[in-house]
């Protein structure tokens, strides 16, 4: 019989389901994504705050879609992976055991090397979105600032890859163990509740 040290050395065997993301349709996303905040969010932004024109929507591409966005999303790179550190380190029970920094041609961010409840790290998934991407969106469309509503736009666009693993985790159960992948676009899901499944 095998133990449950080598069932987590061996995932796979332990009726764990891999979990990948395709890299073209993240990237179309992505441009989709950033296209559409780029011109429909700047023009419900410019109509609410500023006089709706050609030459008003025009400026405020122009204005904050250049400069002001590649200094988000400089600012998003700064606290988005610290953020998601910290929250992979509270996941893993406060210990800096496992933790790994990973940089490659898909992306960088940190990743634990062992394995741990889905329920925490779909935490770790959702936080950092809301908080640098959803939440500045709103107190910065609601408030009149343009460089938040951008930030938090930026924001949005950087969680897209976060959020769309989420929403591909969410048939699994919450006690089933996340094992981060070789690459951030995958991961294998441990499934733990077989007797929930059998009966």
């Amino acid at each position: 019989m095998k133990t449950s040290e080598s069932i987590l050395n061996n995932p796979l065997s332990a009726g764990g389901i891999e979990v990948k993301l395709s890299l073209g349709k993240l990237s179309l996303r992505i441009l989709l994504l950033y296209l559409l905040f780029m011109l429909v969010g700047s023009a419900a932004y410019v109509y609410i705050w500023e006089d709706f024109s050609a030459y008003g929507l025009g400026r405020y591409i122009g204005e904050f879609w250049g400069a002001h966005a590649l200094a988000a999303i400089f600012f998003i790179f700064i606290f988005y992976i610290p953020l998601q550190a910290l929250l992979l380190i509270v996941a893993n029970g406060c210990r800096l055991k496992g933790l790994r920094w990973r940089c490659n041609w898909v992306g960088a961010g940190v990743y634990l090397r062992y394995p741990i409840a889905l329920k925490k790290f779909r935490v770790t998934l959702l936080l950092p979105g809301i908080l640098l991407g959803v939440l500045p969106t709103l107190h910065g469309f609601c408030g009149g600032h343009p460089f938040v509503y951008i930030f938090g736009l930026v924001g949005i666009i950087f969680s897209v890859g976060d959020f769309t693993l989420w929403y591909r985790l969410r048939p699994f159960h919450d006690d089933d163990l996340y094992q981060a992948g070789r690459n951030e676009l995958q991961c294998t899901i441990i499934q733990r509740n077989f007797t929930e499944k059998l009966f």
